[in-house]
């Protein structure tokens, strides 16, 4: 902190953070086998054996506070880059997935077999290994092993693994921790000795939101006969895997603000209030998702750019404070929203967020 004039201060800083993420527990040779050396169509691999640490995380910032010739008046400014951390649940799936046994790994039953193969339902399937569906009571329905997986896919001659058709999550490469630039400053004056007013303006681009994407999904075409021109997706260009989804950092996020605010005091009482037009938008409104997509084409995230799921156009809150005889203080508070964004091209709320 500088004081440079009596009536000018300059703060600013520098902080650094570092995240070391632990390693995951990979010895899974078929799923590791069938993904190394894979580029996705969508120019992107998959390393199951790492999730990257962050080290390169500078977050200088800068403020002032300036008197401009007036004791009542006080006029701050601010600028910064923050950092979060990534909660350690979107870790937890790349973490157990590709080890022996997995950890949370879906296969369906009944495995897919070639028409001149009769054994193409589940009783048929687990007839394979000695468990009759017939005469197993509901209450104590089998609980397949992997090695019992693995002997049902060696009887059809499909597969010698037991691994082949699941879905699978990784984390990027690339992945970064959630970074915020910020920006902002206001004026505050003091109208009586006992109420003041102020106006601040706040702006915040955030980058490296996480997102989920499925990476085992061919270049998509339009469908000729469709007036919309809705993307047809083929075949997955990793058959033996169903969804290869990651973890990535490339969801961004903006915020911008204007507050108006008052401030009364009174010997018996103390009355703030606030107003806040804002406007917040985000290309992903996913907050610590474990699992899924919420985009429609994984090729194009431009029409994903809109109003974010918690944007409220208009706020107006504040509290009082009453102090009561004997050191009793009574407090309350209040607060009003405008609504949630809707798409008014289609009526409702069609993706469930609200």
């Amino acid at each position: 902190s500088w004081r440079l004039t009596p009536t000018f201060t300059l703060s600013y800083g520098l902080r650094w953070e570092g995240t070391f993420n632990p390693t995951p527990d990979a010895d899974n040779d078929f799923l590791l086998s069938t993904l190394r050396g894979v580029t996705f169509p969508i120019g992107k691999s998959i390393d199951p054996t790492q999730i990257p640490d962050q080290f390169g995380q500078f977050g200088p910032r800068v403020g002032f506070a300036w008197n401009p010739g007036s004791s009542k008046t006080v006029v701050r400014g601010f600028s910064g880059i923050y950092y979060a951390r990534s909660p350690m649940l979107l870790f937890s799936d790349p973490m157990s997935l590709f080890r022996v046994p997995p950890g949370n790994l879906t296969v369906t039953l009944p495995y897919q077999v070639p028409a001149t193969n009769p054994n193409d339902t589940l009783f048929e399937q687990f007839a394979l290994i000695g468990i009759n569906l017939n005469t197993t009571p509901l209450g104590s329905l089998p609980q397949l092993t992997p090695a019992q997986l693995n002997a049902i896919a060696s009887a059809l001659g499909i597969n010698s693994n037991p691994y082949s058709g699941v879905s699978v999550t990784g984390v990027d490469t690339d992945f970064k921790n959630p970074r915020a630039t910020q920006v902002g400053g206001g004026v505050e004056r003091e109208i009586t000795p006992n109420l003041s007013v102020g106006a601040d303006v706040l702006y915040v681009k955030t980058d490296n939101l996480q997102r989920n994407r499925d990476l085992n999904i061919g270049v998509p075409a339009p469908r000729a006969t469709d007036p919309a021109q809705r993307p047809i997706f083929p075949a997955r260009p990793l058959p033996t895997l169903a969804q290869v989804q990651i973890r990535e950092s490339s969801a961004e996020s903006e915020y911008t603000a204007l507050t108006l605010s008052s401030r009364l005091r009174r010997r018996w009482a103390l009355f703030n209030a606030n107003y806040v037009l804002s406007k917040s938008m985000s290309d992903d409104d996913n907050e610590r998702d474990s699992g899924g997509v919420l985009f429609e084409n994984a090729f194009d995230l431009g029409p994903e750019w809109g109003p974010a799921r918690l944007d409220r156009r208009h706020q107006f809150n504040g509290y009082a404070v009453f102090f009561l005889p004997y050191g009793v203080d009574l407090s309350t508070t209040f607060r009003f929203l405008s609504g949630l964004p809707v798409d008014a091209t289609i009526g409702r709320d069609i993706n469930g967020n609200l």
